[in-house]
């Protein structure tokens, strides 16, 4: 069953020492490559889009299989699909430090993320841990501000990547999927934090 985006993480909130890697750097994911027009509704991204997305597409069956997508359901995922990049990524690899500027938005195919935010006015530091089927990276990328946390890979991770470049390639190509793409990000954003603030 799926899980909708609200329960996508599980905030904890812990007083930190340390614990992130000593090196000064963030991971460079490799540039994403240009879509491709061949598409195989079993490979992913496709069916991680699905998970993820799945709850707030509209015009869809309650089966949730990529077969049984409506068209217009159908045809966003696939032309948004080629945007993402594969990219494997090591436990305890740090994928950006806060106020680093941001380089795309990602999907968590399998493995977990664990951001850390830092707040002058706070005494604890907050953490949060993204698991499968879960977005990380999507409001800075999507405000292209600079990142609100710090963000470290908890376990050896499967992720995909949709970096700047690609979601301008997105909007110039398919600005209608863009636009979809986008407004489904926020929403999921806002659900996710209502829920988050449910919890305290």
């Amino acid at each position: 069953m799926l899980k909708p985006v609200a329960t996508r993480c599980q905030t904890v909130r812990l007083a930190m020492k340390s614990g992130f890697p000593p090196d000064n750097t963030a991971y460079q994911a490799p540039a994403s490559p240009s879509p491709s027009a061949d598409t195989d509704h079993n490979a992913q991204p496709l069916p991680l889009l699905l998970q993820t997305l799945g709850p707030y597409l509209a015009n869809m069956t309650s089966t949730l299989s990529l077969p049984s997508l409506s068209d217009e359901s159908y045809d966003f995922l696939t032309d948004l699909a080629p945007f993402f990049t594969r990219i494997e990524v090591s436990s305890n690899t740090v994928l950006w430090r806060q106020s680093d500027s941001p380089d795309g938005l990602y999907l968590i195919e399998s493995g977990s993320l664990r951001a850390t935010y830092s707040y002058d006015n706070h005494t604890r530091e907050v953490q949060e841990t993204m698991v499968a089927g879960t977005i990380a990276g999507d409001l800075s990328t999507l405000s292209n501000t600079a990142r609100n946390a710090t963000t470290v890979a908890e376990r050896d991770c499967v992720l995909w990547r949709i970096d700047l470049e690609a979601l301008e390639r997105l909007e110039k190509e398919h600005p209608a999927t863009a636009r979809r793409f986008t407004r489904i990000v926020l929403k999921g954003m806002s659900i996710a934090h209502m829920s988050v603030r449910a919890d305290v």
